[in-house]
């Protein structure tokens, strides 16, 4: 059994093999699982009774799935288990093509549209190229990070790290800086655009209390479940902040938790101007 922030229960029932063959929503609903011998799952039945079916060839690889309205879609595979094509209840059929080393390298669409991938001796992507000859390239910095993309029309963005692998900035098409700045816990704290800078604010265990822009500051309150509670948004144009709107949620309260039927209700209050 697991439960939500609000308490809400959903059960979980196994087999002697320990696979789940019932789960018990927290509304009461029941959903079904059957499984081979081979621990692949069979049979899939969901609230409203609807099955999905999935066969499997002799290597225990997945070969066919058959929705609830009879309609199958068909997967095959080469002998390491990968799959190479991809054909649909319409007709229609997708092929992958891989290199050597394993590493898919093409995919040809229902419509013969080529994708191709290339890849460094290392496996990343270092450029796609579509059914059109148009390329994206990627460039990777000493850590294997992502330090450069460059799109169709040979424009670059490039990014930088810190030590913590965070990144740090941003620089886009025309030239433009975005940074960000984190506290020791790796949450983010502060974005600056130019000379505009957004602050966000954080309470002991993380969770974003105030988000502070040029004109506007927003301060949020959290309940015990750590659900949002309340939303005020502050205009700063003047020496001492002013309200400018308030939004307060209410939830219904935990009863009937894990029962049939239980429900988590929302109340939400809003001022005139729906922020």
């Amino acid at each position: 059994m697991t439960r939500d922030t609000a308490g809400f229960a959903t059960e979980y029932h196994r087999d002697e093999r320990g696979l789940v063959h019932t789960i018990r929503d927290a509304r009461g609903g029941y959903k079904f699982l059957e499984w081979n011998g081979r621990a692949k799952l069979t049979s899939y039945t969901d609230c409203s009774g609807k099955v999905t079916r999935f066969a499997y060839d002799a290597r225990g690889a997945l070969a066919r799935v058959t929705d609830a309205m009879g309609q199958s879609t068909v997967y095959e595979t080469d002998a390491m288990g990968r799959v190479t094509g991809i054909g649909t209840a319409d007709g229609a059929r997708q092929m992958s093509r891989y290199d050597a080393a394993g590493r898919l390298v093409e995919v040809v669409d229902a419509n013969q549209r080529s994708t191709r991938y290339e890849l460094n001796p290392r496996g990343l992507l270092i450029a796609r190229t579509d059914a059109a000859d148009r390329v994206v390239r990627f460039g990777y910095d000493d850590a294997f990070r992502l330090a450069s993309l460059t799109n169709e029309s040979r424009e670059t963005y490039r990014f930088r790290y810190d030590r913590r692998d965070l990144l740090v900035e941003e620089i886009g098409l025309d030239g433009s800086t975005r940074a960000y700045e984190y506290d020791v816990r790796g949450l983010g704290v502060a974005v600056h655009e130019g000379n505009r800078q957004t602050t966000f604010e954080r309470d002991a265990i993380g969770q974003l209390a105030a988000k502070q822009g040029t004109r506007e500051r927003c301060e949020y309150r959290y309940d015990k479940a750590g659900r949002i509670a309340a939303g005020e948004l502050y205009a700063l144009t003047s020496r001492n902040p002013s309200l400018k709107n308030r939004v307060t949620l209410k939830y219904s309260a935990s009863v009937g938790m894990g029962t049939a039927g239980a429900e988590r209700r929302l109340l939400q209050q809003r001022a005139v101007s729906g922020w």
